[in-house]
């Protein structure tokens, strides 16, 4: 991909003819962030995490399970997040590059460090 800003205007403009071409026709290309260091969700899998509560379950525990998922959303690792009607416990999907990452940050999850809730991690191909 050619850098935009770094020509005449006609290069910028046939760049940036290339660059949307691109976009259109490698949906997946990996677009470079102002920090290289962080990878972007298309190059990561998911990974679906099952929380059910435990006999020891502390709903002291629920407000830094939040404090959790909010941190998981802002560092972009965090699809969807949602508790069981019935009250059994819940779900979320995030993003890592392996199972045993994302089986190391779910169980970082306050509701499995505190024993209230049985935490699996499944890979899962969602379409």
């Amino acid at each position: 991909m050619s850098n935009l800003g770094e020509g005449t205007v006609g290069q910028n403009h046939a760049a940036l003819r290339t660059h949307e071409q691109d976009i259109r026709t490698k949906p997946f290309t990996r677009i470079r962030t102002y920090n290289p260091n962080v990878l972007l969700k298309h190059d990561m899998t998911c990974y679906l995490v099952m929380v059910m509560r435990t006999a020891q379950f502390q709903a002291s525990a629920i407000a830094p399970h939040q404090a959790f998922l909010e941190t998981l959303r802002q560092n972009g690792q965090l699809e969807l997040a949602g508790p069981f009607t019935d009250k059994s416990g819940g779900a979320y999907v995030i993003r890592a590059e392996n199972l045993a990452a994302a089986q190391a940050l779910a169980f970082t999850d306050p509701l499995h460090t505190t024993q209230s809730s049985l935490v699996t991690v499944y890979e899962w191909s969602a379409s």
